[in-house]
Protein backbone atom coordinates (compact mmCIF):
# COMPACT_ATOMS: atom_id res chain seq x y z
CA UNK A 1 0.00 0.00 0.00
CA UNK A 2 1.58 3.25 -0.62
CA UNK A 3 1.83 5.60 1.97
CA UNK A 4 -0.32 8.52 1.88
CA UNK A 5 0.77 12.23 3.93
CA UNK A 6 -2.88 13.84 4.72
CA UNK A 7 -1.81 17.68 5.80
CA UNK A 8 -4.88 19.02 7.78
CA UNK A 9 -4.13 22.47 9.04
CA UNK A 10 -7.10 23.25 11.24
CA UNK A 11 -7.13 27.16 12.41
CA UNK A 12 -9.41 26.26 15.34
CA UNK A 13 -10.05 30.18 15.87
CA UNK A 14 -12.60 29.41 13.22
CA UNK A 15 -15.85 27.82 13.87
CA UNK A 16 -16.16 24.65 12.00
CA UNK A 17 -18.10 24.36 8.86
CA UNK A 18 -21.02 22.28 7.81
CA UNK A 19 -18.82 20.67 5.08
CA UNK A 20 -15.13 20.50 4.06
CA UNK A 21 -13.04 21.20 0.74
CA UNK A 22 -10.55 18.59 0.29
CA UNK A 23 -7.58 18.60 -2.30
CA UNK A 24 -6.22 15.77 -3.51
CA UNK A 25 -2.23 16.27 -5.29
CA UNK A 26 1.09 14.18 -6.05
CA UNK A 27 4.25 16.14 -5.16
CA UNK A 28 7.47 15.73 -7.08
CA UNK A 29 8.34 12.41 -4.95
CA UNK A 30 5.06 10.21 -5.87
CA UNK A 31 3.34 10.98 -2.79
CA UNK A 32 0.12 11.48 -2.37
CA UNK A 33 -1.10 14.20 -0.43
CA UNK A 34 -4.96 15.30 1.09
CA UNK A 35 -5.31 18.95 2.66
CA UNK A 36 -8.49 21.19 2.88
CA UNK A 37 -6.57 23.67 0.97
CA UNK A 38 -4.92 23.33 -2.58
CA UNK A 39 -0.78 23.72 -2.96
CA UNK A 40 0.72 27.24 -4.16
CA UNK A 41 1.07 25.68 -7.61
CA UNK A 42 -2.68 25.38 -7.32
CA UNK A 43 -2.14 21.58 -9.55
CA UNK A 44 -4.48 19.93 -7.44
CA UNK A 45 -7.66 17.94 -7.60
CA UNK A 46 -10.89 18.78 -5.48
CA UNK A 47 -12.63 16.18 -3.61
CA UNK A 48 -16.36 16.64 -3.40
CA UNK A 49 -17.85 16.23 -0.18
CA UNK A 50 -20.40 13.48 0.10
CA UNK A 51 -23.82 14.67 0.72
CA UNK A 52 -25.16 14.86 4.55
CA UNK A 53 -26.88 11.85 5.77
CA UNK A 54 -30.58 11.92 5.88
CA UNK A 55 -32.62 13.83 8.85
CA UNK A 56 -33.10 10.35 10.42
CA UNK A 57 -30.33 8.49 9.51
CA UNK A 58 -28.91 7.36 13.25
CA UNK A 59 -25.95 8.56 14.78
CA UNK A 60 -22.96 5.98 14.52
CA UNK A 61 -23.38 3.93 18.16
CA UNK A 62 -21.08 2.75 20.41
CA UNK A 63 -18.64 5.93 20.72
CA UNK A 64 -20.61 8.38 23.10
CA UNK A 65 -20.79 5.09 25.64
CA UNK A 66 -17.11 4.11 24.96
CA UNK A 67 -16.00 7.79 26.18
CA UNK A 68 -18.37 7.78 29.24
CA UNK A 69 -16.81 4.04 30.12
CA UNK A 70 -13.41 5.43 30.01
CA UNK A 71 -14.33 8.46 31.95
CA UNK A 72 -15.44 6.70 34.59
CA UNK A 73 -12.59 3.94 35.07
CA UNK A 74 -10.14 7.12 34.74
CA UNK A 75 -12.15 8.81 37.88
CA UNK A 76 -12.32 5.30 39.79
CA UNK A 77 -8.73 5.31 39.05
CA UNK A 78 -8.13 8.22 41.01
CA UNK A 79 -6.61 9.60 38.16
CA UNK A 80 -7.08 14.02 37.44
CA UNK A 81 -10.84 14.76 37.00
CA UNK A 82 -12.05 13.51 33.93
CA UNK A 83 -12.11 16.14 31.37
CA UNK A 84 -15.97 16.41 29.33
CA UNK A 85 -16.58 14.22 26.11
CA UNK A 86 -15.18 15.44 23.03
CA UNK A 87 -18.57 14.77 21.53
CA UNK A 88 -20.52 16.69 23.86
CA UNK A 89 -18.48 19.80 24.62
CA UNK A 90 -18.60 22.59 21.53
CA UNK A 91 -15.35 23.99 23.58
CA UNK A 92 -13.55 20.65 23.90
CA UNK A 93 -14.63 20.58 19.71
CA UNK A 94 -13.15 24.08 19.34
CA UNK A 95 -10.29 23.88 20.82
CA UNK A 96 -10.02 27.95 21.46
CA UNK A 97 -6.71 29.60 20.79
CA UNK A 98 -5.58 31.19 24.26
CA UNK A 99 -3.77 34.24 25.23
CA UNK A 100 -1.72 34.73 28.01
CA UNK A 101 0.38 37.25 29.81
CA UNK A 102 3.37 36.36 27.92
CA UNK A 103 2.14 34.29 24.73
CA UNK A 104 -0.87 33.97 22.56
CA UNK A 105 -1.30 30.79 20.11
CA UNK A 106 -1.95 31.88 16.64
CA UNK A 107 -2.65 28.61 15.06
CA UNK A 108 -2.86 24.86 16.01
CA UNK A 109 -3.13 21.69 13.90
CA UNK A 110 -3.07 17.85 13.04
CA UNK A 111 -1.63 16.15 10.18
CA UNK A 112 -2.22 12.24 9.19
CA UNK A 113 -0.46 9.62 7.69
CA UNK A 114 -1.14 6.03 6.82
CA UNK A 115 1.37 3.77 7.81
CA UNK A 116 -0.34 0.04 6.35
CA UNK A 117 -3.52 -0.29 8.29
CA UNK A 118 -2.43 2.22 10.74
CA UNK A 119 -3.51 6.12 11.35
CA UNK A 120 -0.78 7.97 12.85
CA UNK A 121 -0.37 12.40 13.53
CA UNK A 122 1.59 15.39 13.97
CA UNK A 123 0.18 17.32 16.50
CA UNK A 124 1.55 21.51 15.93
CA UNK A 125 1.02 24.78 17.50
CA UNK A 126 1.99 28.33 16.78
CA UNK A 127 2.71 30.94 19.44
CA UNK A 128 3.34 34.75 19.02
CA UNK A 129 5.77 36.79 21.80
CA UNK A 130 3.80 39.82 23.92
CA UNK A 131 5.31 42.95 24.76
CA UNK A 132 5.07 41.52 27.75
CA UNK A 133 8.41 39.59 27.42
CA UNK A 134 10.11 42.67 27.50
CA UNK A 135 13.46 41.05 25.94
CA UNK A 136 14.00 37.64 25.06
CA UNK A 137 12.76 34.06 26.92
CA UNK A 138 13.22 30.50 26.27
CA UNK A 139 10.49 28.00 25.91
CA UNK A 140 9.78 23.99 25.83
CA UNK A 141 6.27 22.65 24.83
CA UNK A 142 5.16 19.63 27.05
CA UNK A 143 2.34 17.49 25.32
CA UNK A 144 0.49 14.90 26.59
CA UNK A 145 -0.05 12.46 23.85
CA UNK A 146 -1.00 8.56 23.04
CA UNK A 147 2.21 6.24 24.64
CA UNK A 148 4.34 6.20 21.72
CA UNK A 149 5.55 3.25 19.84
CA UNK A 150 2.97 0.88 21.18
CA UNK A 151 1.13 -1.22 18.22
CA UNK A 152 -0.56 -3.90 20.30
CA UNK A 153 -4.44 -4.89 20.01
CA UNK A 154 -5.71 -2.93 23.04
CA UNK A 155 -4.56 -0.02 22.23
CA UNK A 156 -6.34 0.25 18.86
CA UNK A 157 -9.31 -1.16 20.79
CA UNK A 158 -8.88 1.34 23.61
CA UNK A 159 -10.93 4.63 22.67
CA UNK A 160 -9.43 6.32 25.27
CA UNK A 161 -5.37 4.93 25.09
CA UNK A 162 -3.37 6.28 28.10
CA UNK A 163 -0.89 9.06 27.81
CA UNK A 164 2.56 10.07 28.12
CA UNK A 165 4.03 13.24 28.77
CA UNK A 166 6.39 14.66 25.44
CA UNK A 167 8.97 17.21 25.62
CA UNK A 168 9.39 19.61 22.62
CA UNK A 169 12.36 20.30 22.12
CA UNK A 170 13.47 16.90 23.79
CA UNK A 171 16.90 18.94 24.90
CA UNK A 172 17.36 22.45 25.63
CA UNK A 173 14.99 25.24 24.63
CA UNK A 174 13.73 27.66 22.14
CA UNK A 175 14.16 31.61 21.99
CA UNK A 176 11.22 34.12 21.74
CA UNK A 177 10.91 37.98 22.19
CA UNK A 178 8.39 40.40 21.45
CA UNK A 179 6.75 40.00 17.94
CA UNK A 180 8.59 36.33 17.56
CA UNK A 181 6.97 33.17 16.35
CA UNK A 182 7.76 29.75 18.10
CA UNK A 183 6.60 26.69 16.81
CA UNK A 184 6.21 23.33 18.13
CA UNK A 185 5.09 19.72 16.09
CA UNK A 186 4.67 16.40 18.25
CA UNK A 187 6.74 13.28 16.06
CA UNK A 188 3.97 10.71 14.53
CA UNK A 189 1.81 9.74 17.15
CA UNK A 190 -0.35 6.37 16.87
CA UNK A 191 -3.97 5.75 18.17
CA UNK A 192 -4.96 9.66 18.15
CA UNK A 193 -8.59 9.86 18.76
CA UNK A 194 -11.57 12.76 18.74
CA UNK A 195 -10.22 14.34 22.00
CA UNK A 196 -8.39 17.61 22.49
CA UNK A 197 -4.85 17.12 23.88
CA UNK A 198 -3.07 19.18 25.88
CA UNK A 199 -0.15 21.06 25.64
CA UNK A 200 1.70 23.24 28.23
CA UNK A 201 4.47 25.53 27.06
CA UNK A 202 6.88 26.48 30.01
CA UNK A 203 9.00 30.26 29.93
CA UNK A 204 11.98 30.94 31.13
CA UNK A 205 14.31 34.45 31.63
CA UNK A 206 17.45 31.80 30.85
CA UNK A 207 18.43 29.81 28.29
CA UNK A 208 19.07 27.03 30.78
CA UNK A 209 16.06 26.68 32.41
CA UNK A 210 16.57 27.46 35.94
CA UNK A 211 14.22 31.05 36.26
CA UNK A 212 11.03 29.91 35.49
CA UNK A 213 8.59 32.94 34.34
CA UNK A 214 5.27 31.75 33.57
CA UNK A 215 3.21 29.36 31.91
CA UNK A 216 1.33 29.05 28.29
CA UNK A 217 -1.55 26.00 27.78
CA UNK A 218 -3.36 25.52 24.61
CA UNK A 219 -5.13 22.52 23.50
CA UNK A 220 -4.78 20.56 19.88
CA UNK A 221 -7.56 19.13 18.99
CA UNK A 222 -7.39 16.04 16.64
CA UNK A 223 -11.25 15.51 14.69
CA UNK A 224 -10.43 11.85 13.60
CA UNK A 225 -10.91 8.57 15.51
CA UNK A 226 -7.48 6.39 14.61
CA UNK A 227 -9.35 3.38 16.05
CA UNK A 228 -11.79 3.84 13.21
CA UNK A 229 -9.41 4.51 10.18
CA UNK A 230 -8.32 1.48 8.84
CA UNK A 231 -7.47 2.31 4.85
CA UNK A 232 -5.95 5.25 2.93
CA UNK A 233 -9.92 5.21 1.30
CA UNK A 234 -11.26 5.54 4.98
CA UNK A 235 -8.83 8.28 6.14
CA UNK A 236 -9.95 10.47 2.62
CA UNK A 237 -13.20 9.85 3.19
CA UNK A 238 -13.01 11.04 7.10
CA UNK A 239 -11.24 13.85 6.11
CA UNK A 240 -14.21 14.65 3.25
CA UNK A 241 -16.81 14.21 5.52
CA UNK A 242 -16.22 17.38 7.21
CA UNK A 243 -17.79 16.05 10.25
CA UNK A 244 -15.53 17.84 13.70
CA UNK A 245 -15.50 13.90 14.92
CA UNK A 246 -14.78 11.61 11.78
CA UNK A 247 -15.42 8.69 10.98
Amino acid sequence: MNRIALAASVGLAIAAIATAEVYKWVDERGVTHYSEHPPADGAAKRIESPPAPAPDAPAAPGWREKEEGFQKRRAEAGQAKPAPSAQGDPAARNAPLLAGKYLTTVRTWTTYAMHGDILSGRLGLTVVGSPALEGEAWLRAEFMVPMLRTRDSAMIANPAPPLQLLLIPEQGLLRIHPGAHVTFETPELEHLRCVPYPATIALYRDPRGDEPLDVHRQRVYARIDGSKVRSDGELGAALASGKECAP
